[in-house]
């Protein structure tokens, strides 16, 4: 069985919900690259239920910075047993509802606190393979 997003649309960007934090370092040097490339190449991956962007934290927050109205988004069924969450470097103990309360009750988790992993026939790989490209240009998202 092989991972499709359900959807892909563009969305207002106040519509999604952060269930993380963001590293300002790797904001910036993202921010940078966006800006000279003048468009975002990947959708965000996002639960098709409640909102909760599941990969794409940083995107999301430079287009808000930018001053982007619209995001584009591929919508995933967190609930499929093919997405799985993963700790990230500092360890804590993670699980899909975890993710979803930390977006919902607005408790953000420390930055890269998960990683969402799709299980394939050659193993785990991350959401981010299963987003879209779309070569937004920024002009369009405002």
């Amino acid at each position: 069985m092989m991972l499709r997003p359900l959807q892909v649309k563009v969305v207002s960007i106040d519509a999604l919900i952060e269930h993380e934090e963001i590293d300002p370092v790797h904001l910036e040097e993202l921010k940078a690259e966006i800006i000279s490339d003048g468009y975002l190449r990947k959708s965000l991956a996002v639960d098709y239920k409640t909102m909760v962007i599941l990969d794409g934290h940083h995107r999301y927050n430079i287009l808000k910075r930018l001053g982007c109205s619209r995001v584009p988004v591929s919508f995933f069924d967190y609930d499929s047993p093919l997405i799985v969450v993963e700790p990230g470097p500092l360890g804590l103990p993670v699980s899909k509802d975890i993710v979803r309360d930390a977006g919902l009750k607005r408790r953000k988790l420390p930055p890269k606190s998960t990683y969402h992993m799709v299980i394939t026939d050659s193993g785990r790989v991350h959401l981010s393979e299963f987003e879209l490209d779309v070569y937004a240009p920024l002009e369009t998202l405002k």
